[in-house]
């Protein structure tokens, strides 16, 4: 039974490697697309002031670090700040500290502001919250290479803490499914098909199968089947590499066909990133190593790598850069003290040496990239890192590198000192893993209707509130809502003239557009705008009028200043049994005036 469990809960240092990789390019790339709309939803001139959020988001335990400051350029500084833990995370820099300071950076982002979020980043912070306590770095990183970390002996983590990401992982999914408890999810199976409806969300692929209504019933079938049955096959006892394997492949689909056909920004990137923690062994070995070995081979072969035999840091690095570029399995890694040319070349240049297969020696960045000349993956990339300004910039990066290039192995503290107190914090690690893990299981049932009266405690709540680990996985539950529409807003000018506040346009046109979905400025705007038109977000219109005001007349002369308008909603219903779009119907949810 241990040995099972075991097998269950093994995580592969290389995916866990991974999954570090990932999510931190996932961070990254959300503060991007977060950062044009900056000022508008996080700062004090935006949608979102901190006094209303006090006011509307009456929960004390979602702190911040935003609310210490609503200026944009604090807010970019902070934004600065988590795009930099996020490259260290990439790199496995200072890992465990950049890991954290993403945590905190994160649920700081979304405690900011929660009009604007989506499942996806629940699920980003649930699963960023344990990485916390795993062992990211140990392949794949700098701290690998600077010899900060021990590289372990075995190549999978077997640890109580893996079990919970498993399970925490599954959760999303599970319950993602079990809530689909609706008549066109289990009976009629016409959710998808419903769902496709939704022009707020549907993209042209969508609209494409939305002509296919019989095989949008399967669609809804395999949907419902995926997310509420695979997690058996990561818990198989026999062929467990295969079958998680394929139970990850499965989920993967699924998250491509709902990126296809809906508008949902960063949501299939986030699920397919937080996955890559669990792919098994059998990946790497197997199937990547193939992958590996053929790529290597078309690589040009005859290249050599010298680096200087007494810095440790240099022949890690060395390796690392072969493995990582993919070159010719015959490349050859060597210290400059057997060959007496490259050991003269790197005296007189203090650098390391790449010969190439015609015998020509590279130093500095240029041996980088003679080498990338070499790999078959990375040679149509190559000249752009000839270019003049790039080679001037990889050359100060190089020296900035072998100036301050750590010479040996790092000396680790007493073990006996070291094994003390990594069991004193382990014991305090897995009692509040456990708790919290149990937390969120309870959390999850206490969604259900049938347990939504049990399982009440403030001390849970609060408990998960603290760490944002609050969750609740109902997208399109018990059955996607059946009202959809688009905006427009028509304001009156200081000189009478007659404007659509939401396009600038002069032109009032209350038609659908072509793709309702990319009316919309971004994903984030998306959900916000969605988010407004409910009656639970109706205290927020304020804050929207309020902003729309001062960014049109912060843009616009006096004699052009925004004075009134409204916000109207063309509301579109479907049908529940025929899946037929009413005529839309203009609702007005907000009038503003900009002078009073």
């Amino acid at each position: 039974m241990l040995s099972y469990f075991k097998k269950i809960i093994a995580l592969d240092y290389r995916s866990l490697a991974t999954l570090r990789i990932f999510v931190g390019i996932t961070i990254f790339l959300d503060l991007i697309q977060r950062s044009y709309s900056l000022t508008a939803h996080y700062t004090d001139k935006g949608v979102l002031p901190r006094t209303e959020l006090f006011h509307l988001w009456n929960e004390p335990a979602f702190w911040s670090i935003y609310h210490l400051n609503g200026t944009a350029l604090f807010t970019g500084i902070i934004f600065i700040i988590a795009g930099v833990f996020a490259v260290m995370m990439i790199l496995g820099y200072r890992t465990r500290l950049a890991v954290i300071s993403s945590f905190i950076l994160l649920i700081s982002l979304h405690s900011r502001n929660p009009m604007v979020l989506q499942g996806g980043d629940v699920a980003l912070r649930c699963i960023l919250f344990f990485m916390m306590f795993m062992p990211l770095n140990k392949r794949f990183s700098l701290d690998a290479i600077l010899g900060n970390i021990r590289s372990p002996k075995e190549k999978e983590f077997i640890s109580p803490i893996g079990a919970v990401y498993l399970v925490q992982f599954l959760l999303i999914w599970v319950m993602s499914g079990v809530f689909k408890n609706g008549t066109p999810w289990i009976t009629d199976f016409t959710a998808v098909g419903m769902a496709l409806q939704l022009d707020s969300f549907t993209t042209n692929f969508g609209n494409l199968l939305r002509t296919m209504p019989e095989m949008m019933r399967y669609f809804t079938m395999i949907t419902i089947v995926i997310e509420r049955y695979v997690f058996i096959t990561f818990l198989m006892p026999i062929y467990n590499g295969f079958f998680r394997l394929l139970g990850l492949i499965l989920f993967t689909v699924l998250i491509i066909g709902f990126n296809a056909s809906f508008r949902l920004g960063l949501f299939g990137i986030i699920m397919f990133s937080i996955s890559l923690g669990l792919l098994p062994g059998f990946f790497w070995d197997k199937i990547l190593f193939k992958i590996h070995r053929f790529f290597s081979n078309k690589s040009k072969y005859g290249m050599t790598i010298f680096y200087d035999g007494d810095c440790g840091f240099c022949s890690r690095m060395a390796i690392a850069t072969r493995k990582i570029l993919l070159l010719h399995p015959d490349t050859i890694v060597v210290t400059a003290s057997a060959d007496e040319a490259a050991k003269k070349l790197m005296h007189t240049a203090h650098s390391w040496v790449v010969r190439d297969y015609n015998g020509y020696s590279y130093t500095g960045f240029r041996a980088f990239v003679a080498l990338m000349q070499s790999a078959f993956l990375y040679r149509i990339i190559a000249p752009i890192f000839l270019l003049k300004p790039i080679m001037y910039i990889g050359e100060i990066i190089y020296r900035s590198v072998a100036h301050n290039r750590p010479m040996k192995c790092v000396i680790y503290p007493t073990q006996i000192k070291k094994d003390l107190f990594h069991k004193i914090i382990e014991k305090i690690t897995f009692v509040f893993i456990m708790s919290i893990s149990v937390f969120i299981f309870f959390w999850n049932l206490k969604g259900l209707p049938q347990y939504s009266e049990k399982f009440q405690s403030k001390f849970i709540r609060n408990s998960l509130m603290v760490f944002r680990l609050d969750q609740k996985w109902n997208m399109f539950s018990p059955y996607p809502t059946l009202e959809d529409g688009w905006y427009v807003i028509p304001g009156v000018l200081r000189d009478d003239t007659i404007v659509d506040v939401y396009t600038g346009s002069t032109n009032i046109n209350y038609d659908k557009p072509n793709l309702a979905s990319y009316s919309y400025q971004n994903q984030r705007w998306q959900k916000y705008l969605m988010n407004l038109w409910l009656k639970d977000y109706s205290k927020y219109r304020l804050g929207y009028g309020q902003y729309l005001c001062r960014e049109w007349n912060k843009n616009n002369s006096y004699e052009k200043n925004l004075m009134t308008f409204k916000i109207i909603y063309m509301l579109e219903k479907t049908d529940f049994n025929t899946l037929r779009e009413s005529i839309p119907e203009p609702v007005t949810i907000w009038e503003h005036q900009c002078f009073e």
